[in-house]
């Protein structure tokens, strides 16, 4: 009789292992924040590289190959092939 009664008390007197989430913020919140804090400060930090870095090196480069193929084109220039004039003695027919 005292067993029943200690299994129908029992469930009554437990309590919860872990207090209840407050209406405003928890680890979940809290953890959702920082992520987009830190996207934030990441996408900033990668717009800053494109314009400073990315930008500039592109049109060095460019102004260098531009440099480089100006050069090579002076020197293509000067060894052009002459074709020599028609001679009798190349004709085959």
């Amino acid at each position: 009789m005292f067993r029943v009664a200690a299994r129908a008390i029992r469930p009554a007197v437990r309590g919860f292992a872990s207090a209840a989430p407050q209406a405003g913020e928890n680890e979940f919140i809290a953890n959702r924040n920082a992520v987009r804090a830190h996207a934030a400060e990441t996408t900033e930090l990668w717009r800053k590289i494109s314009l400073y870095v990315c930008i500039p090196g592109a049109l060095v480069g460019a102004a260098w190959c531009y440099k480089l193929e100006s050069a090579h084109h002076e020197h293509l220039e000067h060894l052009k092939w002459v074709s020599m004039p028609p001679s009798d003695s190349r004709r085959l027919a």
